[in-house]
């Protein structure tokens, strides 16, 4: 009975462990089953397995496999962009708990012509759009807390990274222009200075991964 309750003692507090590095209050994309899993199996080989070295070998096993699993969720669908926004993940990853994690596609965006996609974690609705160019922003009931507007349109000039940042007291706003490819792209992004979240160089990062993205993406004429 000892045996046993040690057993299990010792699988809780290995999905204590995993839950305590892996865990996110932002409604999706929490990692139950990695957790679970193999917290299980460290009980289950305590109890089954007879030869001490191996028990203790497959236990220790599984409490690696739960926290490498747990992360590894963790830091996929979330990453630097995602943290502390409610729905982002299951905008952006769908989750089978068969074979695991896959990025939606990046949606296809066309205007007079044109064609491009973004790969953005939020839903972008057109505000403002003419023959050259559109404008997206954030939808009003999304989950993103501040304003975030992405502008792309037609420019046969060249321009290297642009990239600014300023604001007041409480909200920091960072932009970044990008020119090649025959597109111009745009992107600017409020965010609280006041919330915990990603730092200034992290969020140009992602900012870049996106406006990147976006302009090697850009075709002038559909066929």
């Amino acid at each position: 009975m000892r045996r046993v309750l040690g057993s299990v003692a010792a699988g809780m507090l290995t999905a204590l462990l995993s839950i305590a590095l892996s865990l996110h209050f932002c409604g999706e994309g929490n990692p139950v089953m990695q957790w679970a899993g193999p917290s299980v199996c460290v009980t289950l080989a305590l109890i089954f397995v007879g030869r001490a070295r191996a028990r203790v070998g497959l236990a220790l096993a599984a409490a690696l496999v739960a926290v490498t699993l747990s992360t590894h969720y963790a830091s996929v669908v979330h990453g630097n962009i995602y943290t502390g926004a409610a729905g982002l993940a299951a905008r952006t990853q769908w989750h089978s708990p068969l074979t695991g994690l896959y990025l939606r596609a990046p949606r296809v965006r066309t205007f007079n012509g044109a064609t491009f996609s973004v790969d953005y974690p939020v839903a972008l609705r057109v505000h403002h759009a003419t023959d050259t160019s559109v404008e997206f922003a954030t939808e009003s009931n999304s989950a993103w807390p501040y304003g975030t507007s992405l502008t792309v349109s037609r420019d046969s000039s060249s321009q290297a990274e642009v990239f600014a940042s300023g604001g007041g007291s409480h909200v920091l706003t960072q932009t970044l222009e990008l020119a090649r490819n025959g597109a111009r792209v745009r992107m600017s992004v409020d965010s609280d200075t006041d919330d915990w979240g990603p730092s200034e160089d992290e969020r140009r990062e992602d900012m870049r991964r996106v406006v990147e993205h976006t302009i090697d993406s850009f075709r002038p004429h559909t066929r």
